[in-house]
């Protein structure tokens, strides 16, 4: 995971992207303009655009969880 700006990147398993952004979606976080997910990487976009450290932290916070 990473970020820079307004974006945020997540890395996973093949195949897990599509229902990583999907659950972020549907989880409707706070800042989060929306995801989008390839075969392995989820790219998180915000609102705002210095958001990316902000939404960084949340989704470690979840993955943690």
């Amino acid at each position: 995971i990473g970020h820079s700006a307004n974006l945020v990147v997540l890395k996973g398993p093949p195949g897990s992207a599509g229902p990583i952004a999907a659950a972020l979606d549907a989880a409707a976080l706070d800042g989060v303009l929306g995801t989008m997910g390839g075969d392995d990487t989820v790219l998180v976009v915000t609102r705002d655009p210095d958001g990316g450290a902000t939404a960084q932290r949340q989704l470690e916070d979840i993955m943690e969880a």
